[in-house]
């Protein structure tokens, strides 16, 4: 091989590597298009997610605040009694909630805490008796 003709497959090597490396238009238009479908995919995603989210949320502070309404409504016998405390925010992930007694006098707070504590010892000593193994 001459050097003439190395010199020509070098320089068609080369001119092959700079080609590679460089995409057409269309090519470059649909590689957008990709990732612009691909970004709002997961943009849905998320706020699906959020959605979602604060659903559960909601669900586990209405099922908080019907727990409190339950032991009011057994402590008192009468089914349209609320409690005083009101669960002003919840998670599900943290599976946590927060209750607001500032409508709550002392007496009453105190009758609604007892109330709650004596159902939950006779709820616990119901599931013993039955079947005589604790309540899980």
């Amino acid at each position: 091989m001459t050097l003439r003709q190395a010199g020509s497959w070098i320089a068609m090597a080369f001119f092959a590597v700079s080609l590679a490396g460089c995409t057409s238009e269309a090519a470059r238009e649909r590689q957008t298009q990709r990732e612009a479908a691909r970004q709002v995919a997961e943009d849905d995603q998320t706020m699906q997610d959020k959605q979602n989210t604060e659903f559960a949320d909601r669900a586990v502070m209405l099922q908080a605040q019907e727990k409190l309404d339950a032991v009011e409504q057994k402590r008192t016998k009468n089914v349209y009694a609320h409690s005083c405390r009101k669960v002003t925010m919840a998670s599900y992930a943290l599976n946590a909630s927060n209750v607001d007694t500032s409508q709550c006098s002392t007496e009453q707070l105190k009758l609604e805490q007892e109330a709650e504590k004596s159902q939950m010892f006779e709820k616990a000593f119901e599931s013993v008796k039955d079947d005589g193994r604790p309540a899980r």
